[in-house]
Order: C-alpha cells, then sequence, then structure tokens
C-alpha cells in the first residue's frame, strides 16, 4: 500500500536519494536479513524522546521530543520525511485516525495540534486546555479526538472542525491517560485522584466513577471488544473493570514498585504491565492470575508492549536496554542494546519482525527480530581492526592488536589462532597454493610444504609473517 504518512512528492525524494546506490548482492541464497539486530539509528532530535507512534502499515513512524519537535520517519529509508513544527513545549503523545492520513498531537503548552501528514500542515490548533495536555486518542473513524490534561478535565474535538464538543469535568486532580472505546461511544480517563472514570461522549455525563485505588491512576487501556478497561497505578496494582456495570472484576496485585504503563493483547484475554520494580508482568484478564513474570532488567521498566499474535512482549527500561520476551515460558530471547539513555517507550510493527525504541538520547532506533544472532564471533579481548575474507568465501581472518583469527564463514566456527606477532597487526590477506605458485620468489622459499594455505600478516613494526592453516581447513584452497 501506499505510505500514508510520506508528504506530498516523498516518492520522488526517495528514487534521487536512491540514485547511484551500490548495492552488495549476497554470494549465496539466503533468507537471513543483513545487518544483524539493530537495523536502523534515527537521528535528528536535539532533545529526549518523549513519545513514539507507528503507523498502521509499520513503515511511517512518528516521533516526539522534550522540546515539542515532531518528526515523520520513513522506515524503508531510514530518513526523517517530515518535521512538525508549533509545539513550544515537551510532546506527551501522538494518535493516528484509522487511515492515517492525520495526525494528532499533546503537548504540555497547553495545546494539541492536527496534522494533516499529506501536506505536513497544521489544520488546527486545539485550545481551551488551562494546563498541560497529557495526552490523547482518537477515534477509529477518525472523527473526534480526546485530550487529556492537568487542568483536571478531558476534552472532546471535532476532528473536521476543530471545536471542543464536550468538557468532561469531574476529576479532582491531573489527568495522565485517556482511552476511547472502539465504538466511539464511551472513554475512560486515569487521574491522580485515585480513580478512573468513565463517560458517556454524546452528552459528556460520568458514567461510573471507577474507585479501589489507593495512589495515582496513570494509565488505562480498553480492550479491542469495548468490554473491559485496565487501569494501573503507583499503588502497585492493576485492576480490571467492566465497563458494562463499572465493577472491579479482578485485582492484579504482585508487583513490588510503582506501575508505570499498560498494554492489552489484540485477543482481549491479556494485559502486561511495567513497573518500577525492575520487572513486567503478563496477566490473564479472564482469572486476574499473573501467567508471567518477566525478570531481567537491572531498572524500572517503563513499557511493556505485546505483539498482535500475543507470542512476544518487548520492554523498555531505565537501565538503557529494551528486551524480547517469549510470552509463553517468560524467557528473554534479545536484549537491545545500544542506548546511552533510558528508554521510555517501544512498538512493534504488525508481524512483530521489528521493534522501535525511543530514548532519552534522542534517538529511536529500528531492530529487526529475524536477524540472526547466533553467530556473533567473539573471541578477541579489544578491538577488531581489520578483517579479510579468503577469495572462495569459505574463510574469515579478524585481527586485533598482536593476534589473528581465522573463522568459517558457514559455521562461524573457530579454525585457528595466531598470537605472538610482537607488534599490532594492521593488514591480513589468505595466501592459497595457486597465489603461492604465482608469488613464490616474494613471499616464501619454493619448496612444496611453503604452497600450503596460509595468512599473511602485516604489523606496525614493518613486519610480514606467514602463518600456515590447519589441514583442511575451510577445503584447504
Amino acid at each position: 500500500g501506499s505510505h500514508a504518512l510520506l508528504r506530498a512528492g516523498s516518492q520522488q525524494d526517495v528514487q534521487q536519494k536512491l540514485q547511484g546506490v551500490r548495492y552488495l548482492v549476497p554470494a549465496t541464497a539466503t533468507l537471513t536479513q543483513a545487518g544483524g539486530l539493530q537495523r536502523m539509528l534515527l537521528r535528528g532530535h536535539t532533545a529526549p524522546l518523549t513519545a513514539l507512534l507507528l503507523s498502521p502499515t509499520g513503515t511511517d513512524l512518528v516521533t516526539g521530543s522534550a522540546c515539542g519537535e515532531l518528526r515523520v520517519w520513513c522506515l524503508d529509508i531510514g530518513d526523517c520525511v517530515m518535521e512538525l513544527e508549533g509545539h513550544t513545549d515537551s510532546v506527551t503523545g501522538a494518535a493516528l485516525c484509522g487511515s492515517g492520513g492525520m495526525l494528532v498531537s499533546a503537548s504540555l503548552d497547553a495545546t494539541a495540534r492536527v496534522w494533516d501528514l499529506h501536506t505536513s500542515k497544521c489544520l488546527f490548533v486545539l485550545t481551551g486546555h488551562s494546563g498541560g495536555v497529557t495526552a490523547v486518542a482518537i477515534d477509529a473513524k477518525g472523527r473526534y479526538c480526546l485530550t487529556a490534561s492537568a487542568d483536571t478535565t478531558t476534552r472532546l474535538w471535532s476532528l473536521s472542525t476543530g471545536q471542543c464538543v464536550q468538557v468532561l469535568e469531574g476529576h479532582t486532580g491531573v489527568v495522565h491517560a485517556v482511552a476511547m472505546s472502539p465504538d466511539g461511544r464511551t472513554a475512560v480517563t486515569a487521574s491522580d485522584d485515585a480513580t478512573a472514570c468513565v463517560w458517556d461522549l454524546a452528552t459528556g455525563s460520568c458514567l461510573w466513577t471507577l474507585e479501589g485505588h489507593s495512589g495515582w491512576v496513570v494509565d488505562v487501556k480498553i480492550t479491542p471488544d469495548g468490554c473491559r478497561a485496565v487501569s494501573v497505578s503507583h499503588d502497585q496494582t492493576a485492576r480490571v473493570w467492566s465497563l458494562l456495570d463499572g465493577k472491579c472484576v479482578h485485582v492484579l496485585a504482585g508487583h513490588t514498585g510503582r506501575i508505570n504503563a499498560v498494554s492489552v493483547s489484540e485477543d482481549n484475554r491479556l494485559a502486561a504491565t511495567a513497573s518500577d520494580d525492575g520487572t513486567a508482568r503478563i496477566w490473564s484478564l479472564d482469572d486476574g492470575s499473573c501467567a508471567q513474570e518477566l525478570e531481567g532488567h537491572a531498572g524500572f521498566v517503563t513499557s511493556c508492549v505485546l505483539s498482535a499474535d500475543s507470542n512476544r512482549a518487548v520492554t523498555t527500561s531505565g537501565d538503557c536496554t529494551g528486551m524480547v520476551w517469549r510470552v509463553a515460558d517468560g524467557k528473554c530471547v534479545e536484549v537491545l542494546q545500544g542506548h546511552s539513555a533510558p528508554l521510555i517507550a517501544a512498538c512493534l510493527t504488525r508481524k512483530s519482525r521489528f521493534a522501535v525504541s525511543a530514548s532519552a538520547d534522542s534517538t529511536s532506533r529500528v531492530w529487526n527480530l529475524l536477524a540472526d544472532t547466533s553467530q556473533l564471533l567473539t573471541q578477541h579481548g579489544s578491538n577488531v581492526s581489520s578483517l579479510a575474507v579468503r577469495g572462495d568465501g569459505r574463510l574469515v581472518a579478524s585481527i586485533a592488536d598482536d593476534e589473528a583469527v581465522v573463522w568459517d564463514a558457514h559455521s562461524g566456527e573457530l579454525v585457528a589462532r595466531f598470537e605472538g606477532a610482537g607488534s599490532a597487526l594492521r593488514y591480513a590477506r589468505f595466501l592459497d597454493g595457486s597465489s603461492c605458485a604465482a608469488n613464490g620468489s616474494a613471499l616464501a622459499p619454493p619448496a612444496a610444504a611453503s604452497c600450503a594455505p596460509a595468512l599473511l600478516t602485516a604489523s606496525a613494526d614493518r613486519q610480514v609473517q606467514r602463518w600456515v592453516l590447519p589441514s583442511g581447513s575451510g577445503g584447504g584452497g
């Protein structure tokens, strides 16, 4: 399908970028993605990231920062294709309409903005709140949006006119989160007054006040079937509520620190919570039991998102890493390392091929979760300075300081280690029988043994050394 978020003419921009690009063609057929676990590093923001949103197609990304910047990225090429300017304070959230052509952003500057992503124009500035806008939600058809605010209110806006339709009043503290039901008729808000409220959006009246938490309620989600809501609180618990009668169905207890965020599965069966206790938990919404405790982070956990098929979960943490988990047994299958500051959020593409993380280091990173990381070659104790590949592609040599290591390129197994060069090695080259015959007088005595497969290395002390490879290594030339 078309990239709904790319500005007009951007396809021509992409074609221009790709002109003259030369590609490395694999020597053998493979289904393994080149490049390893980290696929892209998206740099350009000048302040810590505070918001992350993936388009429904998974091809475009929206990021917001603490200084009010909004950027749209094309994940096909890893470039920023749009900068949306207007906010004067931290971006706290963003939401897309179903078609992906309209974006609503929320900011601590007390406004929300509606953007046309085909033209990058700001259609409306939604003003009326007297405090920072903390969260935003949009209905499935893209007709209305909701904004939550530090002024204790939530507002319903028409996206066709930019006018406020309803003001939802009743909370006595900051409203931290808002969720809209799939049919767009009701909403649930979460507040630091220790309650959540269920609202009738047609009338603006509060249907039920969800009481039971003893601390700030900081996040809330509605299940895709619209029947239940899950709220999380600094009181270390989550609660499952029936939206049919406002009754608490389950209390999800087990965390030993504040809970920061919650997500729900697309099949309405699971909820995932992230906590300051350094763990995330997967809960059954049917009976309220803890299905898995995800332990491994060395710092507070800021988010936990579930894949569309509920088989994977991704957590982000203040320890500057993300982790990918297998939901069935709670095992960590990948550690996402590379950020230099706490991660604030992550998202997954529809088929869980890629994950995207956002960090306070002002960058986001795209991770290829299908990459084969089983052949990481980690025999050196210091930085690798050079590589050499034998002509038939079957052997690879790496050099670091005064040692050279030879690997089987197909299996990743160690073939030979050569140490004791006496000085830091700079270059390496494979020598087989044919090249020896052509250059024997310059490289070695003409004896038959000297023509065995070997590795030549050159070091900083102007020495060239010849290392004989083990017999049978990689086919022996």
